[in-house]
């Protein structure tokens, strides 16, 4: 029995010693863990105490008129019957006065000089006529709009009457990593110096905010009131402008949006020097080319690019040689990845200024050159000055089962209906219900202006062009509502026996 417990003793010794290694080992790792913690903690503390001097609130107070009161259409006599024959009349006490009322908006902004220049949304101050900042040490300014964008919802405020504020640092949106660490600063309900963390959950996310986006999205709390607000990375650098939260009930549910600084940068130098953001603009037509489209274009290589579904005439494009059809593959030596960021780009290009575009047209690269022009505050195609002399035809309908539509000829009647005076065509007369060509969005005066890239301009001509295609069952179309040009791929429809 002694033996036995000698041999026995060794192997028990050998476990203790095992376990004592273990224990330190883990005692030792989770003091490191709770010092990587600790410092991480640290850094956010250090970071919003660094910059929450210059984040502040921003109240503003739009005055708001709206029109007279008017009687309902066809509902005078009940309202005479209950109020009285003069109750929208001469002695109406409330129809005779315009109503005014003052809009409130509240937001939060940041400092980026001394001299008291804030950065926010301009759905904060909109048109507002009186504007009230607040600062972190409670003391409050008045402050003037220099200028603001709806276009990218950015506004350049000015305080009035203040030097040596503190400032914040704007960083380098390109460099954010997609689960790096945040930290939003604003006034979440009115609430000041409040700190949010979380990460960045996406980039490039376009939500219909704006006519331009290219959003961070961010899980740090968001909440009304933070609007206008800085999103800063662990260096203390304004990486973003917080614009807007994806809720049904307002309030945060982990996803909001954030404008990427580098975006903001070039629409805060303009704001701050002029008042207004001066835009690039090529005038044309543009759309994905979506994945049923991809065989049609002779030459694509399946990696990107936009296709130039529509050229206005004598617009920079159309001098520089681009035309429908063609697919822009670069633009600046760099390539297009789709419409957003050929929108993007196009906008921020200096006007009157050349860069190089190239192009893919039936097969062929072509490098050419534009000059964007000052995009113009009404965005159209269509060349009012010109006028398009066209034969006289009598209007005719021929049935094209195939695609589940039926079109008449564009007569000079049709076209001024529809605006399409300078077009050539054959328009959409009626339209197969559930039918793909239904599906795909075309209806009633819907202008045919190709088939599969041959021009149309009349019934006979897309007769020919159909017959043409023989038994090719998804056939590639190019058509116009109203200023918008687009392609669409049609499937022809299985006739029912």
């Amino acid at each position: 029995m002694k033996n036995k417990v000698c041999r026995i003793t060794p192997l028990l010794i050998a476990i203790i010693v095992i376990n004592t290694i273990i224990g330190q080992n883990f005692i030792t790792a989770n003091e490191n863990n709770i010092k990587i913690t600790k410092a991480l903690s640290s850094a956010f503390a250090d970071v919003s105490e660094h910059v929450s001097p210059a984040v502040v609130n921003i109240k503003s107070v739009q005055e708001i008129t709206t029109g007279t009161m008017k009687m309902p259409k066809g509902q005078e006599e009940l309202f005479k019957k209950f109020f009285g024959p003069d109750m929208f009349g001469k002695n109406n006490p409330f129809g005779s006065l315009p109503h005014n009322f003052k809009q409130r908006a509240q937001g939060s902004g940041f400092i980026i000089d001394k001299d008291g220049t804030v950065i926010t949304n301009n759905h904060v101050v909109g048109k507002a006529k009186k504007v009230e900042i607040t600062l972190p040490d409670k003391r409050v300014f008045e402050a003037t709009v220099l200028g603001s964008d709806p276009k990218s919802d950015i506004a350049v405020l000015k305080i009035k009457g203040a030097k040596n504020l503190p400032v914040v640092k704007l960083g380098d949106s390109q460099k954010i990593r997609i689960g790096e660490l945040v930290i939003a600063i604003g006034s979440p309900f009115g609430l000041t110096k409040t700190v949010t963390t979380g990460i960045i959950s996406a980039t490039g996310r376009d939500v219909g905010m704006a006519a331009y986006e290219n959003y961070i999205q961010t899980d740090a709390a968001i909440n009304p009131g933070n609007s206008g607000g800085p999103l800063f990375n662990l260096d203390g650098e304004v990486i973003g402008i917080n614009t807007a939260i994806s809720s049904a009930s307002g309030g945060n549910n982990g996803v909001g949006f954030a404008i990427p600084v580098n975006m903001a940068k070039n629409i805060i130098n303009q704001l701050r020097e002029s008042g207004e953001v001066t835009r690039g603009w090529i005038g044309v037509g543009i759309q994905d080319i979506e994945p049923e489209m991809e065989d049609s274009f002779a030459g694509y290589d399946k990696k990107g690019g936009v296709i130039i579904s529509q050229v206005g005439p004598k617009m920079p494009a159309d001098k520089a040689g681009i035309k429908a059809g063609d697919i822009i593959l670069e633009l600046g030596g760099k390539r297009v990845a789709n419409t957003k960021e050929l929108r993007y780009r196009v906008a921020s290009s200096p006007v009157n200024k050349k860069t190089k575009v190239k192009v893919l047209r039936k097969g062929k690269i072509l490098n050419l050159s534009i000059t964007p022009a000052k995009q113009p505050v009404q965005l159209s195609l269509k060349n009012k000055q010109s006028s398009h002399a066209s034969k006289k035809q009598s209007e005719a309908s021929s049935i094209t089962e195939d695609f589940g539509f039926t079109i008449q000829e564009l007569t000079k009647e049709k076209a001024k209906k529809y605006g399409y005076e300078t077009l050539q065509g054959v328009l959409v007369d009626s339209v197969l219900p559930n039918g793909n060509a239904a599906e795909k969005g075309i209806r009633h005066g819907t202008l045919i202006v190709e088939v599969e890239h041959q021009q149309i301009e009349s019934i006979e001509q897309f007769l020919t062009a159909v017959k043409k295609i023989g038994a090719k069952q998804r056939v590639l179309f190019r058509i116009i509502s109203g200023d918008v040009a687009r392609y669409i791929v049609l499937k022809k429809e299985v006739k029912k026996q």
